[in-house]
């Protein structure tokens, strides 16, 4: 038994089926390339590691690292209010002014209700 519960079974049948599907004429072709594309990911790998790799021999080792550049912190840019723009009528075709709200009668707080009294005064519950 393999890993996580596969067996020589599950291969073989995966094996066939695959085997249907694509037919056998077109396995090597497959096969083929896939190794193509195994081989050039194995080389992308290598030089991945190999720049990862400092160097600390030759001639570069000797001089001291190049300064990196400063950076600056962001500043974010001050946004100004929108400004609705002016719309030019006709002498002949003024708009009408738009009064502000004035409410017909002035604001008057209303008095808190009292609770229903009885006749002498205590509140009914």
């Amino acid at each position: 038994m393999l890993r996580n519960g596969i067996q020589i079974q599950h291969i073989l049948l995966l094996l066939l089926v695959v085997l249907l599907i694509f037919g056998a004429s077109k396995l090597p072709d497959i096969a083929r390339n896939l190794g193509k594309s195994m081989k050039v990911m194995k080389e992308e790998i290598r030089d991945l590691r190999d720049d990862d790799k400092p160097e600390s021999t030759g001639p570069s080792a000797a001089q001291p690292p190049a300064q990196q550049p400063v950076q600056q912190p962001y500043v974010q840019p001050v946004q100004q209010p929108y400004v609705q723009p002016v719309q030019q009528y006709p002498s002949d075709q003024v708009p009408p002014v738009q009064q502000p709200y004035q409410p017909t009668q002035p604001y008057q707080p209303t008095q808190p209700q009292q609770p229903p009294q009885d006749a002498g005064g205590r509140p009914l519950s």
